[in-house]
């Protein structure tokens, strides 16, 4: 049965455990209830033990029968194991695809593949009338085909992640059971109510139950012990588990349900990216839908426009690769089907925009993440969380573990001239009746001040203090002050019974700084107990110590004096004749306490500068409410004293809060359960803020699965935190964490450089091709040539973006636009000259450049001119300041080395697209002028950036 040792670590604040048991298992009533407080007797919680064991038909030593109806009947009472996986991944996905209905049905809600649908229908209709049915039929196939592409790649993809996360799922470990009175090994999934699991480390907890029995057990998540939880790591010795709960029916699972049911599993940096994409889909096609409508009308209706430029494919079977290449060129070098040409850019447009931005952020992401891990700072999960951490507007803490808070940093004690070393049980270095007389001494005289209050909980959790059993047996006779103008030297005098026999002894406890105690006092007590002589050698090394801690404000001396009780049948002594002799020399010295900041000035810092960016720390902690303050107000979470009144409350204070002014002003709360800190997270998110929870155990599961941003303490936790985490912070500390908000502000910043270069290009591209449709027989962007331009930015652009340096982010906690005005300034700029370049070399081209066909130069310059826009996106405003982290150290070269591979690249394509058009190479000149150019983009996007009047985001 459960020894000592285990049911001395039941935890205090876990509420009373119910075990809900079917009919068929009815021997006791319905609703068993396990008392799993800490002043419940051994006898109270072995008798309840026995109580359960034989509910659940089963044995501590030999387990259940465990044959085949057994196995079955508890399965069919208690549920089964095996959606175990199911039951810690709430809320449930939608992993069943309807195929092709699906993909219809997709179809039929994308208002963007409809609007390409009838810009292919129209273009298919003027392809017949001008280039007669045969040809028509060739390019609307094409056409068709491109469209089916784009709206098929994202089903695919889908199906593509879903195997992906099939193979990734949880492995179904196997466990070791007592069943018939032997030890057999199951897969996890087998495991049933009323199974004994036999623990050893390294195991995870299978199910839900209670510890029989531990031999040096730790576990990673101990706080409700003898409760275990599923998902528990066995970090070192072993025990054996008691099954009261599998599979859905346990209380993590319980709390999965209770997740928001419209919990989307797409960060809101996708989602605002999504709606970016369909915006610029919805501008390209609505344009190139009145531009075709309009020609529309003049073909079919004026009949003017349709030239009838033909130009027949040979008739015949194409049967040899020679011919197949032939007739590939030849679709490549034509150009004279101007709205055909439109048409088939715009598919090309459309698919790199829907799959091309969402690829290059994931690159970016993707980038960021790598390098997070490489500097020893975090491992990310979630690619969005990388950029996502940077712009929540609330990051909720636990006190004790998160914020690194250790009981014994909360103030230091000495008795007599030795120091009492830190974590050391003061019972087993200090002579008993000074324990209890220090005890008396501080928990007499505290009052509610902020310093008694630090002082009160540093003696509850250090020493032991029972302040309610203190006042019990001890009675205050009456309170003194030695100088009514100086606060910090008090008194108060005890009647206290001395000894079981009832003999009665009084004494008087002062109280103060240092300075003021020891001249009142002519002795000391050691650790040993003995009373010395305070001599002058003692003096000066009492003098030192007080000199060593500094000109502290919360340095404290005690000290006493025993009383003769002079009314024996009252039992008191004179207070008249006491004051007179109190005035005296002759106290006893009985120790000095410093009271300390049990937290970093880094980790104080840290905070302040995540509440200077406009990211508010909540405290959320399973502390009294006390408890909870006095660490609020040391790490720096309560910047003002007046906070603490409206600002620090006790979880069940929540549910009488008026809907509006929930967790508006809350920056602390106490007395918190795992299922209170999941409501906690879905208040705030119905808010409309962003927020990020920590967590270290699978009691967290809940809460880190349900925040925008599950940040997980260290990588050796819980199995089941772990998989429900986005990011796993590998220095655990809170000054990891403010950096992390830093980083994802600068990948932000990244990402934006990147959507910059994106809409550039596909912006430029649209407008050129526009304008050669409308007034111009050839489109000098041939959409093969086009899409290998798309694919090598959409590519490298973003890696590249990711290599540079980030400017100071913005200190908003609001969520921002992936697209701001100083974009869109820059974005204007660029599309701008480039349709003024191919504007002139078009018109003024054929004599400008001879021999060479413009359309080649124009090409070739708009593909250059993306190097330009690349180099100009590494700063989307001037005068900002670059942020010097470590995760961007050395990483500036490595810019222009991918800048280098994407100008080689683009050179091939350049050459390849002039070797299939069968065109003149340029010549050297021309080559200059082409690069020149293209290089003017570097000083007008400069130039746009330092315009004041266009800066403001």
């Amino acid at each position: 049965m459960a020894n000592e040792e285990t049911l001395r670590t039941i935890d205090t604040h876990n509420p009373i455990t119910q075990v809900e048991l079917p009919s068929h298992f009815h021997e006791t009533p319905s609703n068993l209830q396990l008392h799993s407080n800490v002043n419940n007797t051994n006898h109270q919680f072995d008798e309840d033990i026995h109580k359960l064991v034989a509910t659940l038909r089963t044995d501590v030593d030999t387990g259940i029968c465990g044959d085949h109806a057994d196995l079955c009947r508890r399965r069919e009472e208690f549920g089964s194991n095996t959606c175990l996986e199911d039951s810690t991944n709430y809320p449930p996905q939608d992993t069943e695809h309807g195929g092709f209905i699906q993909l219809v049905h997709d179809v039929v809600k994308d208002t963007n593949i409809i609007l390409l649908f009838c810009c292919s229908i129209l273009s298919f209709a003027l392809s017949i009338k001008r280039n007669g049915l045969q040809e028509g039929l060739h390019d609307g196939a094409f056409l068709f085909l491109a469209i089916l592409i784009i709206i098929s790649f994202s089903f695919i993809k889908n199906l593509f992640n879903q195997m992906i996360q099939k193979s990734t799922r949880r492995s179904n470990d196997g466990v070791d059971v007592v069943r018939k009175g032997r030890l057999q090994k199951i897969a996890s999934s087998e495991v049933v109510v009323g199974d004994i699991v036999v623990l050893k480390s390294g195991d995870y907890v299978p199910a839900e139950g209670f510890l029989l029995h531990g031999d040096s057990l730790n576990l990673d998540d101990d706080f409700s012990l003898p409760k275990i939880h599923v998902g528990v790591k066995v970090l070192q010795g072993g025990g054996k588990l008691l099954v009261t709960a599998v599979g859905k029916n346990t209380e993590i699972s319980k709390m999965m349900k209770s997740m928001s049911l419209n919990h989307n599993e797409e960060s809101k940096l996708e989602i605002v990216a999504e709606k970016l994409n369909s915006k610029v889909e919805k501008i390209l096609l609505c344009i190139t839908l009145i531009v075709l409508v309009v020609q529309v009308f003049r073909c079919f209706v004026f009949e003017n426009g349709c030239d009838g430029n033909k130009d027949p494919d040979p008739k015949g079977v194409k049967n040899t690769v020679e011919e197949l290449m032939h007739e590939t060129a030849k679709l490549m070098k034509k150009q004279d089907r101007r709205l055909n040409g439109l048409v088939s850019v715009l598919c090309m447009l459309v698919f790199s925009i829907r799959e091309g931005l969402p690829l290059g952020i994931f690159m970016s992401m993707l980038c960021a993440a790598k390098r997070l891990h490489s500097t020893g700072l975090a491992k990310v999960r979630t690619l969005s969380a990388s950029a996502a951490i940077g712009f929540v507007s609330t990051v909720c803490v636990d006190g004790i573990k998160d914020l690194m808070f250790k009981n014994f940093e909360m103030a230091d004690l000495w008795v007599g001239l030795d120091k009492i070393s830190e974590e050391v049980n003061l019972r087993e270095v200090v002579d008993v009746k000074i324990y209890d007389v220090l005890l008396e001494a501080i928990g007499m005289s505290v009052s509610s001040s902020k310093e008694d209050h630090a002082l009160a909980l540093w003696a509850q959790r250090i020493l032991g203090l029972d302040t309610v059993k203190l006042r019990q047996n001890c009675t205050i006779l009456y309170n003194e002050r030695f100088d009514p103008q100086n606060n910090d030297l008090r008194g108060v005098c005890l009647m206290k019974c001395e000894s079981d026999d009832g003999e009665i002894g009084a004494s008087m406890h002062w109280r103060g700084t240092p300075e003021i105690i020891l001249p009142m006092c002519s002795y000391y007590y050691d650790q040993q107990g003995a009373k010395k002589t305070l001599d002058r050698d003692a003096r000066i090394e009492f003098k030192r110590i007080i000199d060593e801690a500094g000109e502290s404000p919360k340095l404290i001396a005690f000290a006493h004096e025993q009383l003769v009780i002079q009314d024996e049948e009252h039992h008191q002594p004179t207070q008249k004749e006491h004051q007179s002799k109190s005035k005296k020399h002759g106290l006893t010295l009985i120790g000095i306490v410093n009271l300390k900041n049990p937290y970093l000035l880094e980790l104080k810092e840290a905070i302040r500068a995540c509440q200077k960016s406009g990211v508010r720390v909540m405290l959320v902690t399973n502390e009294s409410i006390e408890m909870a303050k006095f660490m609020a107000e040391n790490s720096g979470i309560l910047r003002q004293e007046g906070d603490a009144d409206k600002a620090v409350i006790e979880a069940c204070d929540i549910q009488n809060m008026p809907n509006d002014d929930k967790i508006r002003e809350i920056n602390t709360i106490a007395n918190t359960s795992p299922s209170d800190k999941l409501q906690i997270v879905q208040c705030l998110r119905q808010r409309g803020e962003l927020v990020a929870v920590t967590g270290r155990s699978s009691r967290d599961s809940p809460s880190l699965k349900e925040a925008d941003v599950g940040l997980l303490l260290g990588d050796s936790g819980s199995k089941i935190a772990n998989e429900n985490s986005d990011i796993i912070v590998l220095q655990t500390n809170f000054s990891s964490i403010s950096s992390l908000i830093l980083y994802g502000r600068c990948v932000h910043e990244n990402i934006q450089k990147y959507i910059q270069l994106e809409l550039t290009l596909k912006l430029s591209a649209f407008s050129i091709t526009t304008i050669s449709s409308l007034f111009f027989t050839q489109n000098p962007l041939p959409p093969f040539q086009l899409l290998f331009v798309i694919l090598i930015m959409d590519t490298f652009g973003p890696v590249a973006l990711a290599m540079t340096s980030p400017s100071s982010p913005s200190s908003s906690s609001t969520f921002p636009l992936l697209t701001t005005k100083s974009m869109w300034r820059n974005i204007i700029v660029q599309v701008i000259y480039q349709t003024l370049i191919f504007l002139t070399l078009r018109l003024k081209g054929f004599g400008f450049v001879s021999s060479l066909d413009p359309n080649l130069m124009i090409f070739n310059f708009f593909v250059l001119s993306q190097v330009s826009v690349l180099i100009n996106a590494k700063e989307i405003m001037k005068k900002k300041k670059n942020v010097k982290m470590e995760t961007w150290k050395g990483t500036e070269g490595w810019f222009f080395v991918l800048v280098g591979v994407l100008v080689f690249l683009l050179l091939e394509v350049i050459e390849i697209g002039t070797h299939v058009a069968r065109k003149q190479n340029p010549v050297p000149t021309k080559w200059c002028v082409t690069v020149a150019l293209a290089a003017m983009s570097l000083p007008i996007g400069y130039a746009a950036k330092c315009c004041s009047w266009f800066k403001c985001n």
